[in-house]
């Protein structure tokens, strides 16, 4: 596997299991919200904040796996699969060139 199918899949892996807290912390503070009235509790403000920032964190993982002005891992990735062979073919004739 190339690096780009690799930084691809570590990414995906990563965002697969942000989701999954995010899901543990909705129910966290869904259960915390019908425990108390108030839901502006310290301990409910503080499950919210973490939920906005781990969906925001979703956000961006997902882009920088399709951004075209940033790291743009699947052209990467067919890039990286065309230039192996011509890598493979100059690295034979300085093999050659070199006995």
């Amino acid at each position: 596997m190339n690096s780009g199918s690799n930084i691809a899949s570590v990414t995906s892996s990563f965002i697969t299991q942000l989701e999954a807290r995010l899901v543990n912390l909705k129910e966290e503070e869904a259960c915390l919200k019908s425990q108390l009235r108030k839901h502006s509790t310290l301990e409910v403000a503080y499950v919210n904040d973490q939920v906005r920032e781990l969906e925001r964190q979703i956000r961006e993982e997902r882009n920088v796996l399709v951004n075209p002005g940033g790291k743009d891992i699947n052209r990467i990735d067919a890039e990286g699969w065309k230039l192996e062979p011509e890598m493979l073919l100059a690295t034979e004739a300085n093999q050659v060139s070199n006995h």
